[in-house]
């Protein structure tokens, strides 16, 4: 498999790489009041299955996915499991006035 970043200029990457490893709201994340959905892979080595689990466990109601055979890219690796993930999340949302 290619790599998806391989034509990304070397600064947009590096610029990338700064910001996450500067933004940082994870003792905020029990803020978040709607309803929320994490996807990874298994063997994402990048963002681990841990820190989802941490989201899961704060997030109030959170839902944790982790698709197998998939690691950071897990849309590209396995673009199909994570579509019907991402396509069940949204149609269990319940129905509110204006949407």
């Amino acid at each position: 498999m290619q790599l998806l970043t391989a034509g990304t200029d070397p600064s947009v990457t590096y610029g990338d790489w700064i910001a996450d490893d500067t933004f940082d709201v994870m003792s905020r994340v029990s803020e978040i009041q709607l309803p929320t959905m994490v996807v990874c892979g298994a063997e994402d080595r990048l963002t681990p299955v841990k820190y989802h689990r941490y989201l899961q466990a704060r997030i109030p109601g959170c839902q944790l996915t982790v698709i197998d055979a998939a690691g950071h890219w897990v849309f590209w690796e396995q673009s199909e499991a994570f579509t019907r993930t991402v396509r069940t999340f949204l149609d269990e949302l319940p129905v509110t006035a204006g949407r």
